[in-house]
């Protein structure tokens, strides 16, 4: 009995079905794996929230990885304009999601003045991490104070170092980093500031430590007309911060110093399990 040969239509045809075939395997295993990506991600930002999440009036994550969009997850619709069109990036803190990487030249996010963003007489936390390999100084990481002015608000630059500042519309006071601490290494780093007004101190944590305090008038209205910036200032057109930020969280509350420690060592995880 002879065993009859595929012609080269029927080898065609087989090739085709398995081509196709293989793409949509393809195609459902790369949705799964995206799936099973986002799902990490979002376990991973409900294990910070309930950490710290309690009264964030806003939370930007960074985790649309594409876009002009930065949405705000706290629910109170601080969604953040990207502008000058800056890098999403894979290289973040945690290891998951992304980070907005700067180039220090009319790149920032500007998350506009909604009620939630001003503090007012209130008790206020902001948390976020940085990577730069700068050392220069007036570079804004977080403003919603225009520079060079004592508008009501706050900010977090960089003085040669780090430095926190408040102000009321006539005067500012600020905390600024100590014991050589650095953050233009190249590596990520979690700051956080913190205004206390039941003690009237200002808190400054770096990398889950407490770095510096400093004192101030704890009757004072940090509510103003400037918007909110991620990587300059008013509103994000200067003083440039060259670096990647992610993570950012302002509070309408104390960040007390366990909470600051568990959200770094959870934050910071993966730098470890990486060693």
């Amino acid at each position: 009995m002879k065993t009859r040969a595929f012609t080269l239509i029927e080898l065609l045809v087989v090739i085709s079905i398995i081509s196709l075939l293989s793409s949509v395997v393809l195609s459902n295993l790369n949705s799964a794996r995206e799936k099973a990506r986002l799902a990490a991600v979002g376990s991973f930002a409900a294990q910070a929230d309930r950490i710290a999440g309690e009264q964030a009036v806003g939370v930007w994550d960074f985790d649309e990885c594409s876009g002009s969009l930065a949405a705000d997850r706290s629910g109170f619709g601080n969604n953040g304009s990207v502008s000058g069109s800056p890098t999403w990036s894979s290289d973040t803190p945690t290891g998951r999601g992304c980070s907005l990487s700067l180039s220090g030249s009319a790149q920032y996010v500007n998350a506009g003045n909604g009620q939630s963003l001003n503090m007012g007489t209130g008790d206020m936390s902001l948390s976020v991490w940085v990577k730069t390999s700068s050392t220069a100084s007036n570079l804004w990481i977080v403003d919603k104070k225009t520079a060079g002015t004592n508008n009501p608000g706050f900010d977090l630059s960089t003085i040669g170092t780090l430095y926190f500042r408040i102000a009321n519309g006539s005067s500012q006071i600020g905390v600024t980093a100590t014991g050589g601490a650095v953050i233009g290494d190249g590596r990520w780093h979690h700051i956080v500031a913190v205004v206390n007004r039941s003690n009237s101190t200002l808190y400054l944590y770096i990398d889950g430590k407490l770095n510096n305090t400093n004192s101030f008038n704890n009757t004072w209205n940090l509510s103003g007309s400037d918007t909110l910036a991620f990587g300059g200032y008013g509103g994000g057109t200067g003083g440039n911060f060259p670096g990647s930020i992610d993570n950012v969280r302002l509070f309408s509350k104390i960040l007390a110093a366990s909470e600051v420690g568990d959200l770094y060592a959870l934050e910071s995880s993966h730098f470890f399990a990486a060693r």
